[in-house]
């Protein structure tokens, strides 16, 4: 699923998964700082997993920095034992999942 959401929105779903799911947070830091500090980028990422003994769910915001655009989030939502598919699509690793 994707939508737009603005900065309320998004803190608001990340709080409500919190509440149910165990939260991962995937953000490369390093490559963030360097997103938000590049004049030639215009947008941003950041990554949350978030996980039961069931689901998964990964969550990706988007976040315009010319507020052009509405920021967006992405919702996929996987079931146990479709961790594998977050392994090769690189959007997990074996450590996230032993947490």
């Amino acid at each position: 699923m994707e939508a737009e959401a603005d900065e309320n929105k998004t803190s608001d779903i990340i709080k409500n998964l919190s509440e149910s799911f165990k939260k991962i947070d995937l953000t490369d830091k390093e490559i963030l700082e360097e997103d938000i500090s590049d004049k030639n980028t215009f947008m941003y990422h950041k990554n949350y997993l978030f996980k039961s003994s069931n689901m998964y769910i990964n969550l990706e915001t988007i976040e315009f920095k010319d507020k052009k655009e509405q920021n967006r989030i992405r919702l996929n939502f996987y079931s146990y034992p479709y961790d594998d598919i977050l392994i090769e699509s690189n959007q997990i690793s074996d450590k996230i999942l032993n947490q």
